[in-house]
């Protein structure tokens, strides 16, 4: 019989493999992960901010486009990564799950929390800029996390269900590749919105992404509030991705280990 690992000790292993394992045999290791996004802020912050003389409108400061741009790209740097990696967990770690009898879920748990970690790394770097160049209220601030947690647990749904059916159809994880350009540049991440032609920003309604960055950009470039639009939009997507998620979980687990 195989042995079963509690969940939790298991979970914590598990997210501390997933951490590391990006920059497995590097000289710096997992410090990998502080400088990506100390000089990605930095480029955004110094370049466009300086050099290029970015603005979002005429009443604008020298900042204004280093904040919009980082509020969003972080969020979606988080986004892409446990989505795309929830994709491949399950088949990263077929060895791994033929060793020990334990809930396949625990892997895209591990998942999510190694790039709840980044994120963290990354928004840090980012709040010592932001408060040293924009300080926004801890209301704001507060209400950037319940938008994260939300995007987080769309982002779970959405990668179980697609990790769960890449296990039995290997194409998906190159689609979601393709997908993922495109959609990248289908969210106003590094335009704004109203840049768009009237019918793609219609169409932006049926963007998920662009239903929780969106709202990030509202927080600290515009330092107000999201309506109860935004928040009733982003809850409906977490519902709808968690639904699927455990639908397509349920219906397909059974068989995962048979076809790893």
């Amino acid at each position: 019989m195989k042995p079963r690992p509690r969940s939790f000790r298991l979970l914590i292993d598990l997210t501390r493999r997933e951490f590391k394992m990006r920059y497995l045999g590097s000289l710096l290791g997992s410090y990998w992960n502080l400088i990506h996004p100390l000089v990605m802020i930095l480029i955004y912050t110094l370049v466009f901010s300086q050099v290029m003389k970015a603005r979002l409108g005429a009443d604008s400061g020298p900042f204004s486009y280093s904040l919009y741009l980082c509020s969003g790209l972080i969020a979606w740097n988080f986004f892409s990564e446990v989505i795309n990696r929830c994709t491949v967990t399950l088949l990263d770690n077929s060895a791994f799950m033929k060793k020990l009898s334990f809930s396949p879920f625990i892997l895209f748990c591990a998942t999510l929390a190694s790039a709840t970690i980044n994120f963290f790394i990354a928004f840090s770097i980012f709040l010592v800029v932001l408060f040293l160049v924009s300080p926004v209220s801890i209301g704001l601030f507060l209400s950037y996390f319940a938008v994260m947690i939300l995007m987080a647990v769309f982002c779970l749904g959405l990668g179980v269900a697609l990790g769960c059916l890449n296990v039995f159809m290997r194409d998906i994880q190159q689609m979601v590749s393709v997908v993922f350009q495109l959609w990248f540049w289908f969210t106003p991440i590094v335009y704004l919105a109203d840049a768009l032609p009237e019918i793609a920003r219609k169409m932006l309604y049926f963007n998920p992404a662009w239903a929780f960055i969106e709202p990030l950009h509202i927080l600290f470039y515009f330092k107000r509030y999201p309506d109860p639009f935004f928040w009733a939009l982003m809850l409906g997507w977490a519902v709808i991705s968690s639904a699927l998620g455990w639908f397509v979980y349920n219906r397909s687990i059974s068989s995962v280990r048979d076809h790893i």
